[in-house]
C-alpha cells in the first residue's frame, strides 16, 4: 500500500476511526475505486480526500478478514473500511457542517462585474435574449471600487469580467482595475469573452493592468460553422481566424485559456473536427484547457435539441475524444476541496454587480431578483437565503460515492435532481481525475 494523496487537513480534526465492531468491516460508501493502473488500484475517499494505491493482492483481500492486519488497521483507522452499521451519510454531513463553520468567509472576496449587457455576437442560444443592452457608466465603475474597498476587508480580491461581451465596455475595466491599484488592493481577474475584440495592445494591458490570468472563450465549431453560429455584427473577414489567433496571443502572454465547446445534436460531429484543429495548434501550451457543455435554453438544463440523455451521450463521446487527443480538460480542484456550497450563488464570499450597480447572486440567472446595490449593500436577506435552499437528497443518494461533493439548489435551473446517466458521467469524470492525479505524481 502507498499513500498517493494525504487527506484534507480537516481529517486531523476528524481523527482516526475508533468506535464500532471491527470484526465485520466493509468498504466506506464514499470510496471510489479507479480503473487499474499499472496492475494496481487507486482508492479515493471523497470525504477525507485521501488517496491510496493498492496492489492487486492487497485489493483482492480488501473485504476479507484474512487481509494483512497492518493494512486492515490502516484502512480502518483512516475511514476506508468501516463497521457494517456505520452511518456513512451522517459522517459526510458532519464533515460538511464542520467545514462550513471553519471556512465561513468574513468578507466578500469574489466579484463578478457585468460591464455591459451588449455584445458583438448574436448566438442563437444566448440566455440573455430580451435583456436590456445597458452598460456600466464610468461613475458606477468608480462606485464599484468604493464598494469593493468597503466589503473586502483589505484582503486580496478576485474579479470576473462578464457580460454581454465585457470588452464591449473595456473602459470600466480600466477604471476599476486602476482604482483598486491606486488603493493598494491586491487583485487578480478572469474573463468570460468571445475573444473577438482582443488586440496585442489590449492583451498587454490586460496582463499588466487588469491582472488577467484566465479567459473562457467559446468555439462552437470549425470555421464555417463557428462564423454562422456566432453571427458577429460589423464583422470583417473570418471571425474564426481572428478569435483563434487571439487565443494563441493570450496563451503566449501567459493567460490561461479555457476553451468552451457548446454541444448540441447539430454540431457534435463538427466539434470532433475542431478537437483535431485545437490539438494541433494549442496542445503544446501548458495553459490551454478545454471544457464542454451542452446548450440549454438558459432557464433550465434541458438541451435545445434532443433529450438530456442524448446530450450526455454526446458529451461523453466528445470528452473521450478530447482525452484521446491528449488535450487537458478544464476542471475545478474537486479532489482537494470539501464542498460546502454549490457555486457562487450560495456562497457568502461572492456577489454579482450589474451594470447599474445592483447586486445579484447568480451571473447566469439574470432575470432573478436583486438583493441590494453597491450603494446600500445587501438589503434583502430573503433573496440571499433563497439561493441557499437545497433539495432533499433521495434515498439512493445515501450510498452514492458522489454524495459528499453533491449539492442541489432549488433556485438553480442547473443544480437539478440527477438521473442515472448524469451520475455515470460525473463518476467517470471523477475516476479520470483520480488517475490523472496519480500520473502527475509519477512525474
Amino acid at each position: 500500500m502507498k499513500v498517493i494523496k494525504k487527506g484534507h487537513k480537516i481529517k486531523k480534526i476528524l481523527g482516526c476511526q475508533t468506535s464500532g465492531d471491527e470484526s465485520s468491516l466493509r468498504l466506506f460508501s464514499y470510496c471510489v475505486v479507479a480503473p487499474p493502473v499499472d496492475e494496481s488500484f487507486l482508492i479515493y475517499n471523497t470525504v477525507t480526500k485521501e488517496m491510496l494505491l493498492l496492489d492487486t493482492e492487497e485489493y483482492n483481500t480488501l473485504n476479507s478478514d484474512d487481509s494483512d492486519s497492518s493494512l486492515r488497521q490502516y484502512l480502518y483507522d483512516n475511514w476506508f473500511l468501516v463497521p457494517q452499521n456505520r452511518d456513512d451519510k451522517k459522517l459526510a454531513l458532519d464533515i460538511r457542517s464542520l467545514a462550513s463553520v471553519m471556512y465561513a468567509p468574513e468578507h466578500l472576496s469574489s466579484y463578478t462585474v457585468v460591464t455591459t449587457m451588449d455584445c458583438n455576437a448574436r448566438c442563437f442560444y444566448c440566455y440573455e435574449h430580451g435583456c436590456e443592452k445597458v452598460s456600466m457608466s464610468r461613475q458606477t465603475a468608480l462606485d464599484v471600487v468604493r464598494f469593493i474597498e468597503s466589503t473586502s476587508g483589505g484582503e486580496k480580491v478576485y474579479l470576473h469580467w462578464f457580460g454581454g461581451e465585457p470588452l464591449f465596455n473595456s473602459e470600466v475595466i480600466d477604471v476599476i482595475s486602476g482604482g483598486l491599484s491606486a488603493l493598494g488592493i491586491s487583485f487578480s481577474s478572469r474573463m468570460t469573452s468571445n475573444g473577438y475584440l482582443f488586440t496585442e495592445e489590449l492583451i498587454e494591458k490586460a496582463v499588466n493592468d487588469w491582472h488577467l490570468n484566465n479567459v473562457q472563450i467559446t468555439l462552437d465549431g470549425t470555421e464555417d460553422i463557428y462564423n454562422k453560429r456566432k453571427a458577429y455584427v460589423n464583422n470583417l473577414g473570418s471571425a474564426f481566424v481572428r478569435v483563434t489567433d487571439n487565443i494563441e496571443r493570450l496563451l503566449v502572454s501567459g493567460v490561461t485559456i479555457n476553451l468552451r465547446m457548446n454541444v448540441d445534436r447539430e454540431n457534435v460531429e463538427d466539434l470532433i473536427n475542431l478537437c483535431d484543429y485545437v490539438s494541433d495548434r494549442y496542445k503544446q501550451y501548458e495553459n490551454f484547457y478545454v471544457s464542454v457543455k451542452h446548450i440549454s435554453d438558459g432557464k433550465s438544463d434541458t438541451p435545445l435539441r434532443g433529450t438530456s440523455e442524448d446530450a450526455y451521450a454526446d458529451l461523453r463521446r466528445l470528452k473521450e475524444y478530447i482525452r484521446s487527443k491528449g488535450i487537458k480538460q478544464y476542471r475545478t480542484d474537486s479532489l482537494n476541496r470539501i464542498h460546502t456550497n454549490y457555486c457562487m450563488a450560495d456562497s457568502d464570499s461572492a456577489i454579482v454587480i450589474a451594470p447599474n450597480g445592483d447586486l445579484r447572486e447568480c451571473q447566469h440567472v439574470y432575470w432573478a431578483k436583486t438583493c441590494g446595490s453597491i450603494y446600500t449593500g445587501i438589503t434583502d436577506e430573503d433573496v440571499v437565503n433563497e439561493w441557499k435552499v437545497t433539495d432533499e437528497p433521495d434515498s439512493e443518494c445515501d450510498t452514492c460515492p458522489l454524495f459528499p461533493n453533491c449539492i442541489m439548489l432549488q433556485c438553480c435551473p442547473s443544480a437539478h435532481k440527477c438521473e442515472p446517466y448524469m451520475r455515470e458521467d460525473k463518476l467517470n469524470r471523477l475516476k479520470e481525475d483520480i488517475v490523472d492525479y496519480y500520473k502527475s505524481t509519477l512525474k
